[in-house]
């Protein structure tokens, strides 16, 4: 094994850090630590600035990741004898909130890679509760189109709470990509999940948040959940928010890198089939096992990730590297899949 840091394509990770505006931004609050957050704090508002749309500091929740503000929809909204509605493959989050509340877990298979929209709408019974949507879905990809999100949200129950989870939203570059900012100003039931950890390079700080009416706010997020971002990386959102450039030259890197792993993929030997991508990663499915290339990569000091765990077995999903670490690792899956035994 190399003795040098692996490279990690594994984590749909930016590989872009943060500004140097925003480590200064961290260690400018550092001798204040002794203080508590404010409540609600600086981000709400700055946040709601930051999407438009009409949004209000009351539509905003932040959260320790976009995973703690999934944990926060759960416990709020799901309970022993309810269902929950995921589709298949899927972010095991999801999954595993499900199965810690007690609740049962109602699964749909994806379309071809896509969601179904009519499948997902088929599965609602009067026991649901929530359904978890990604756009862009991660591992596959794909992208929900704003036609198909608003048949969805026309077509809903009542009693069903829609969890769009978009934290992949800024690299997607299809016009038709679905936003919900309209069901949130209707007052319906949905929440859209965001993260700092993807465009903006924070995965390391932990900073998620989701938009919804103020009536769906008061039931998952009371002020005191508020205290769940720190002075450090509340600091640093406030940063991030202003890197527009950065934001910009992520997103571009990101797009190309996808652009560049799609394009490998489909012409090289040994690979089955790959799926377009409108997100930060790229999955793939070769012709041996997939467990077997993931550890073939790592004895290389490249780490991907085979998708068992997201109920994909067998496919492989390659992160977007800076363009070195994109080109090196693919060259090494190309010198792999040529070379087996």
């Amino acid at each position: 094994m190399p003795e040098h840091a692996p490279t990690y394509l594994h984590l749909n990770e930016n590989p872009r850090p943060p500004s140097k505006d925003v480590a200064n931004a961290v260690l400018g609050v550092l001798s204040g630590l002794n203080r508590y957050p404010k409540v609600p704090n600086m981000l709400h508002g700055r946040l709601a600035e930051y999407l438009g749309k009409g949004l209000a500091v009351e539509n905003i929740s932040v959260g320790h990741g976009g995973v703690d503000v999934l944990h926060q929809l759960a416990v709020a909204f799901l309970h022993p004898g309810d269902e929950a509605i995921v589709p298949r493959p899927n972010f095991p989050v999801y999954v595993n909130n499900v199965a810690n509340r007690g609740a049962t877990l109602v699964q749909v298979e994806l379309n071809d890679y896509r969601l179904d929209m009519q499948a997902l709408l088929d599965a609602v019974t009067p026991a649901t509760r929530m359904m978890y949507l990604t756009s862009p879905h991660n591992p596959c990809g794909s992208l929900t189109t704003q036609d198909e999100l608003d048949w969805l949200m026309e077509h809903l129950p009542d009693h069903v709470l829609l969890v769009f989870d978009e934290v992949y939203w800024h690299f997607a570059s299809d016009p038709a990509q679905a936003r919900a900012w309209k069901h949130v100003h209707a007052d319906r039931n949905v929440v859209v999940l965001h993260s700092f950890s993807k465009a903006f390079g924070m995965a390391g700080l932990r900073l998620g948040y989701a938009v919804s009416s103020p009536r769906i706010k008061q039931k998952f997020s009371p002020p005191v959940s508020e205290f769940r971002v720190n002075l450090m990386t509340e600091a640093a959102g406030l940063a991030a928010l202003e890197d527009t450039e950065g934001v910009r030259e992520s997103i571009r890197l990101m797009q190309e890198g996808c652009t560049v792993l799609y394009n490998a993929l489909s012409g090289m030997d040994g690979v089955i089939r790959v799926l377009p991508s409108q997100a930060s990663f790229v999955a793939f499915r070769p012709d041996c096992s997939g467990k077997w290339l993931e550890s073939q990569l790592a004895e290389r000091n490249i780490l991907v990730r085979e998708l068992s765990g997201f109920q994909m077995p067998g496919w492989v999903r390659i992160s977007v590297g800076n363009p070195g670490e994109t080109e090196q690792c693919l060259s090494e899956v190309a010198d792999i899949l040529s070379n087996r035994p």
